[in-house]
């Protein structure tokens, strides 16, 4: 999961090239493209041009780009513009930055027309639940939103392994401007000491003044709260055994669109008829 491929700019001739790899890409399939070097549109562009193309087909490529656009990730590698584009990505490979490299320039890259056989399934993984393993398979969501939902019927601030899975959470990405929103079944949410009271002291002192957390719990009778999730516009991933740090395994694995699609239906557009229980806003301070 979360495999990086960089494409060379000069594979593409034509727009049903682009179409049929970028669509092997994404937050559905566990793995990305990068854009590689951060002007990497650039140097497709004037590769299309180089090759005489006729505006209609540059047009169609572009709009492959946007329609696509999620399917890329920002990719901060060096890049010296005085060498080749696939001596960099070659370099950046070998130094483990990149899992492969897609073009037609040299028989150790992925030729496109080979690319179902030569890219492994990407959707699923199993770690060990640390809280840095579970913060790091998420990493790309995490980077590509500003708003993440997080969904854990058994959720329980008055755990530590919960505290340290936020802690994680909220220092991996202190450099953002995000949100999270997090849901819980009322009945496991409950403790001694208030929600709030726990929420405020472990992390109005750590979060950034980009960043927030707010908390709900809903009274879930019915059990429909039966996925563990973390979740934003961008794609889905399900936890088995959700966001309780421990030694054991987990399992995680991507979600469809549809799926995707049900869960922002739930969740964001608030369509799950739940009564809620408790909810409080943590800013930082």
């Amino acid at each position: 999961m979360n495999e990086k491929y960089a494409l060379d700019p000069k594979a593409i001739e034509n727009y049903k090239d682009l179409k049929y790899i970028v669509e092997k890409f994404g937050f559905t399939e566990g793995r990305f493209l990068l854009r590689y070097p951060k002007y990497w549109k650039k140097m497709l562009n004037e590769h299309l041009i180089n090759l005489d193309l006729k505006d209609i087909e540059i047009a169609k490529i572009n709009e492959i780009l946007v329609k696509y656009e999620q399917n890329f990730i920002r990719a901060a590698l060096d890049y010296t513009p005085s060498n080749k584009w696939e001596t960099n990505a070659t370099l950046q490979k070998h130094q483990g930055n990149i899992n492969d490299i897609i073009g037609l320039s040299t028989e150790t890259m992925i030729h496109p027309e080979v690319i179902n056989d030569k890219i492994p399934d990407s959707r699923g993984i199993i770690i060990r639940g640390s809280a840095k393993n579970l913060v790091m398979v998420a990493k790309p969501l995490l980077q590509e939103s500003e708003e993440i939902f997080i969904v854990d019927p058994y959720l329980t601030l008055e755990h530590e392994s919960y505290l340290s899975f936020f802690r994680e959470l909220i220092k991996a990405t202190s450099n953002q401007r995000i949100s999270f929103n997090i849901f819980s079944n009322a009945k496991h949410f409950r403790s001694t000491t208030p929600p709030q009271k726990i929420a405020e002291d472990t992390f109005l002192r750590i979060l950034q003044p980009t960043q927030s957390i707010t908390f709900t719990s809903l009274i879930d009778d019915k059990k429909l709260m039966h996925k563990r999730l973390m979740f934003s516009i961008k794609g889905a991933l399900s936890f088995d055994k959700g966001f309780r740090v421990s030694k054991e395994d987990v399992s995680i694995e991507v979600s469809a669109k549809t799926i995707h699609q049900n869960f922002l239906d739930l969740y964001l557009a608030n369509h799950h008829n739940l009564q809620i229980q408790d909810h409080f806003f943590c800013p930082a301070k």
